[in-house]
């Protein structure tokens, strides 16, 4: 089961793997940092049960 947390300016560098899929947009460590100083709240990850991120809501 996953689980859901807030996201970490570390978790940038873990959700490479997510953003292979050729339906995931992707843009630059400042486009991530600057949602994640704004709007906090919104910004979410999830875990998948081995620790590894499953996915991520900006």
């Amino acid at each position: 089961m996953s689980c859901f947390r807030p996201m970490t300016a570390g978790d940038l560098f873990r959700f490479n793997a997510v953003n292979l899929d050729g339906f995931t947009e992707t843009f630059l460590q400042s486009f991530y940092l600057r949602y994640l100083s704004n709007w906090p709240e919104l910004c979410i990850v999830a875990d998948a049960p081995d620790g590894t991120v499953a996915g991520y809501i900006i």
